[in-house]
């Protein structure tokens, strides 16, 4: 699946996403909304920002076993623990 931005408030300066779109076939948990408004907007409660695109797997399924499959609230980059 992947997470995609409204474009008429990408247009505003609004994006939900900046460096991770995709979730992992297997992988069940809460994503994180990386927001990032590059000026002024207001966004309200129940308002649609963005939209799930669901994809259909094909050929051999290996589930997403990295990681970060096993969290549910947002995590510290392992690239940062890994120094």
């Amino acid at each position: 699946m992947s997470l995609i931005g409204r474009s008429s408030l990408g247009r505003l300066g609004l994006f939900l996403q900046v460096s991770a779109n995709l979730g992992h076939t297997g992988s069940i948990h809460k994503w994180t909304l990386e927001l990032v408004a590059t000026k002024k907007i207001k966004i309200y409660t129940f308002m649609i920002i963005g939209q799930i695109s669901f994809w259909t797997n094909k050929g051999d399924i290996k589930l997403y076993k990295n990681s970060y499959s096993d969290f549910n609230f947002p995590q510290i980059s392992k690239v940062v623990q890994a120094k």
